[in-house]
């Protein structure tokens, strides 16, 4: 095993499943020759997250909940399962997501709910302009990372790669 392998595979097991100091202090330490461009992405995706989660929780919001506001409003009348999916996440894990936005009145059922069947939803104009005031934080936030439009459009199209595989 090389130098660079097993410092590879020691960047690796910081990243994974590591707490932020653990994946900050990974990061600032690791060598070029050891950050792979996947490591890196994991990394960065780790922090952005955090970062979002924690200003988007000032408003008491989370990626999750934008993430379902984005998609409730981009394609009104789509049901949990169908969200959950899109998403990626699990239906029981939509279900609460949902339900706590149900709760603040940011969605509400596109039609009557009935027993044992999911509904449609729809955004409120209470959802939209939250959904409004958390791009707003997206948008200072991609400000605090600061990629140019040729490294975005590169992490899109291995994004793209990675879905087709």
């Amino acid at each position: 095993m090389t130098a660079d392998s097993v410092s590879r595979a020691h960047t690796a097991g910081a990243v994974s499943g590591a707490s932020q100091a653990q994946v900050e202090e990974a990061l600032l330490n690791a060598t070029p020759q050891a950050m792979t461009g996947a490591l890196a992405l994991v990394g960065i995706g780790t922090l952005v997250r955090k970062l979002l989660d924690e200003r988007l929780g000032e408003s008491g919001m989370s990626v999750r909940h934008l993430s379902v506001l984005g998609h409730v409003r981009g394609r009104p009348g789509m049901s949990m399962a169908e969200l959950a999916q899109r998403i990626g996440i699990t239906n029981q894990s939509m279900h609460t997501t949902v339900h706590q936005l149900l709760e603040r009145g940011l969605i509400e059922p596109a039609g009557p709910l009935s027993r044992g069947r999911s509904s449609a939803l729809r955004i409120t104009p209470d959802g939209t302009h939250q959904l409004m005031q958390a791009l707003n934080v997206v948008a200072e936030v991609d400000q605090i990372v600061n990629l140019d439009k040729h490294t975005t459009s590169a992490i899109l199209d291995a994004a793209v790669r990675i879905a087709k595989r």
